[in-house]
């Protein structure tokens, strides 16, 4: 080191300068580079390892009791042969420092040395800034409204934004949850996109419900945002038709076959939206047994809340239980219900008959004189329904008596403690003694055969 001394004076006769020279001695330890300043690291990543080098350039040994961050959260030491070394003059030693910021923001701390003997060394600067995307959407909710199944609600936009110090590496916005598929995304600018900071992007969602009622889901974000991305909580109402029956089977009593019983319920619409009641019909082994007496539901509209009755006739066609069910098929949920049908049957009354006279005699006539018409008349005597298969004129004279038609003509049947007549006309074809039946089938046991009597001359 060199430098001189000027002494001022006029006893000395002007001015002298006296030089001076001596030479340092020790450590002199410096540290390259004089700082570290490291990149924007993202959140919750951690940075390469940055090196600082410690060397003596004195002409004496550096001791070092420890080398260490001042402040630990975001910089840490990640490898270092300083502490408790001593660095030889034009030795050297390294400090490896890595950053992993915890949150956004710039974060500075120093690299600090102490001696052996005690005293601290020159801290190092080291600063760096942590950086991180933020996805914010544009609403914490979205009500899509009601709409009836089956048709779609106007699409509503969904905005995402960058708010963070980073770009957002948009991978997809995906809809999730027990309904999402009632929710399908429209026009989609965010999935597979990258957002600077303060960027946006916008996706479009709609809401086509196939089922009634309250639907959720919700949009959830996948990026390379740090912790846990947003989501919007998406939600719409179903109106939807809904059939109901007020009964769940009809149980007939016992019916004797050829007789009737009626049973009526009620379809209704308990939803909230038309209700389109397709057929009304029955199915099943004894379905037959079953019929539709009135039906004022089938094809028709019934509006919310609305009802209309049916009516179901039962009538066995043989003995014991009879089973079927009713089907009502609509638009509405569930679609179709069933409903089951029962019955018994008993055998049918049995029919009864009385017929008089069981002798008609028409006297003499001249031959192909026409009589007057003689009336038979046939009851009923019995529980059940008379039936007339066949009334005809047998014998060796039936040519000379005609069955003139009656009350019985056409008749399917004779109700029990009813009756109908039917006339006889005898017209002589030969004079003497005419005579043929009167044959008369039914169901009631063996045909009855009235005596037919006359005389020609």
């Amino acid at each position: 080191r060199r430098a001189g001394l000027a002494v001022d004076g006029a006893a000395f006769g002007g001015g002298d300068t006296i030089a001076l020279t001596g030479a340092g001695s020790g450590p002199d330890l410096r540290v390259d580079p004089p700082g570290l300043t490291f990149e924007d690291q993202l959140v919750g990543t951690r940075s390469d390892a940055a090196r600082l080098t410690l060397t003596n350039h004195g002409d004496a040994p550096f001791p070092i009791n420890r080398a260490w961050i001042a402040d630990g959260n975001a910089f840490t030491v990640a490898r270092e042969n300083c502490s408790a070394a001593t660095v030889q003059p034009a030795g050297s030693c390294r400090v490896e420092v890595v950053f992993a910021p915890s949150a956004e923001g710039e974060v500075r701390t120093s690299l600090q040395i102490r001696e052996s003997s005690g005293a601290m060394a020159p801290g190092v600067g080291i600063s760096g800034r942590g950086v991180s995307p933020r996805a914010e959407l544009s609403v914490r909710a979205l009500d899509l409204g009601a709409v009836v199944v089956g048709e779609s609600a106007a699409e509503k936009p969904l905005r995402l934004t960058n708010a963070g110090t980073a770009t957002l590496s948009v991978a997809e916005l995906r809809i999730v949850g027990g309904d999402a598929a009632a929710f399908p995304k429209g026009r989609d600018g965010c999935s597979g996109s990258e957002l600077a900071p303060g960027r946006s992007c916008e996706v479009l969602i709609g809401f086509r419900p196939r089922r009634g009622g309250r639907h959720e889901a919700r949009v959830a974000v996948r990026s390379n945002q740090p912790g846990e991305s947003p989501d919007v909580d998406l939600a719409g109402h179903a109106r939807a038709p809904r059939l109901a029956l007020d009964r769940q089977r009809l149980d007939f009593a016992a019916v004797r076959q050829s007789e009737s019983q009626d049973l009526r319920f009620q379809i209704s619409n308990t939803g909230d939206a038309p209700l389109a009641v397709g057929a009304v019909r029955t199915g099943g082994a004894a379905a037959p047994d079953f019929g539709i007496a009135a039906d004022s539901c089938s094809r028709r509209s019934l509006a919310p809340q609305e009802s209309c009755p049916v009516v179901v006739r039962f009538t066995p066609t043989a003995n014991g239980p009879r089973d079927a069910r009713l089907i009502v098929e609509s638009d509405g949920e569930p679609g179709s219900v069933t409903m089951v049908l029962r019955g018994v049957g008993l055998p049918p009354p049995d029919p009864g008959i009385d017929v008089a006279p069981l002798v008609l005699d028409f006297g003499g006539r001249a031959v192909g004189d026409r009589s007057e018409v003689a009336t038979v008349t046939i009851s009923s005597v019995g529980e059940g329904r008379l039936e007339l298969t066949d009334v005809r004129v047998a014998g060796r004279d039936a040519a000379d008596f005609r069955v003139v038609p009656g009350t019985c003509e056409g008749l399917p049947y004779v109700a029990p403690g009813g009756d109908c007549t039917m006339g006889v006309r005898f017209n002589a074809t030969a004079p003497g003694p005419r005579a043929a039946l009167l044959v008369i089938e039914h169901n009631a046991g063996r045909a009855i055969e009235v005596r037919l009597e006359g005389e020609g001359y």
